[in-house]
């Protein structure tokens, strides 16, 4: 009697299963180092634009007579031109506009780049109100993270 061998043209559904299952368990080991290697790459591009901030300070501060800038001014004082940012953080009133960003004295030291004024890590976001405190937009991530404490003096005359 003759034996007949089928021919095979394909995998069997354990063979299936069992490279999916492999596929699945290098995914689960591989995914935690991509998040970390992420995060530690925010990381450096969070402090590397804190780095162009401090510098784009110094620069300016050197620029003119060892004056530092102002933390905040109001909109109509006569410091206001001397404030490193316009505007605040509580950007719900102020339409999270990116040309306060273009306004500040040091935008030309740090490259007229709005980019290194807000970490890559931040995914806060904002809603715009108007003065009646209705809602105007959706929720958008904010323009800025970083910020100057109030206590840092400023311009004298």
């Amino acid at each position: 009697m003759e034996r007949v061998i089928p021919d095979r043209k394909g995998f069997t559904l354990v063979e299936l299963l069992v490279v999916i299952g492999i596929i699945a368990l290098l995914v689960a080991l591989l995914l935690p180092a991509v998040y970390k290697a992420k995060s530690i790459s925010q990381r450096t591009a969070c402090i590397s634009n804190q780095k162009q901030l401090q510098m784009a300070h110094t620069m300016f501060s050197n620029d003119h007579g060892d004056k530092i800038l102002y933390s905040s001014a109001w909109k109509y004082e006569p410091c206001a031109q001397y404030a490193w940012m316009a505007g605040s953080l509580n950007l719900s009133t102020y339409g999270n506009q990116v040309r306060w960003l273009s306004r500040s004295p040091i935008f030309t030291y740090v490259g007229k780049s709005t980019g290194v004024f807000k970490c890559p890590a931040d995914k806060d976001m904002v809603r715009v109100m108007n003065k009646q405190n209705t809602h105007v937009k959706d929720l958008i991530p904010r323009h800025r993270s970083y910020s100057v404490n109030i206590h840092v003096g400023g311009w004298t005359k």
